[in-house]
């Protein structure tokens, strides 16, 4: 047990000291691109870099919280015994949160995580950000010549209409608005709940780590 706090202990501290060197390179691009670029230039492309940057934060952040809600998650065991196969809907849409689901929240749900929401304004700015770090091997000659190619586009481009209606933008903004609940892809059918042996493990470990 002491040998595994050593390790966690010198994992912390080399992620502290990589977090480190990274803020200082971060400090050292930002004051070359406030000596290169004009205000305006400079403004957005902060702006972008912070939409960026907080984007993959919440990537990762989003993932290790599903891989903790999937431990902790004992206490649930006890779900509606409904015949599910008179309630198709309930078979894309399982609800183990506390929150009663309006119906139009069900169907807004159910049309799934890949479902894509036509934006009402052309992210061209997400394009970029997308585009630039895959030209960075490139030579400048081929990295411009895709860039105005890109841009040609993105001036073309129109929206198509909308692909959800009135009252369930305003579902899908409530459950967005809502920190409490984890909406993630159902898991695999088991041959028998895990969550008891889950359960007795991480009690195990955590009185572990109290004894130490």
């Amino acid at each position: 047990m002491k040998a595994e706090l050593a390790l966690v202990r010198e994992r912390i501290a080399w992620t502290r000291r990589q977090l480190c060197r990274v803020d200082e390179r971060i400090l050292s691009l930002n004051e070359e691109l406030w000596m290169t670029l004009n205000e305006e230039h400079y403004a957005t492309a902060k702006r972008m870099i912070s939409a960026s940057s907080t984007k993959t934060f919440n990537k990762a952040r989003s993932t290790q919280i599903a891989k903790f809600t999937k431990l902790t998650s004992f206490g649930r065991t006890h779900r509606r015994q409904e015949d599910l196969a008179s309630h198709p809907l309930q078979r894309t849409v399982i609800n183990m949160s506390a929150r009663r689901l309006t119906p139009v929240e069900e169907d807004v749900l159910a049309l799934g995580l890949n479902f894509a929401v036509v934006p009402r304004v052309l992210p061209k700015e997400e394009f970029v950000q997308r585009l630039e770090p895959k030209l960075y091997h490139m030579t400048n000659d081929e990295a411009s010549n895709i860039r105005v190619q890109i841009t040609e586009v993105l001036r073309r481009a129109t929206l198509p209409a909308s692909n959800l209606t009135k009252n369930k933008k305003d579902a899908l903004k409530n459950l967005r608005a809502d920190k409490s609940i984890h909406i993630l892809k159902a898991d695999k059918e088991l041959k028998r709940d895990p969550t008891a042996n889950i359960e007795r493990k991480i009690c195990s470990k955590l009185s572990g780590f109290k004894k130490a």
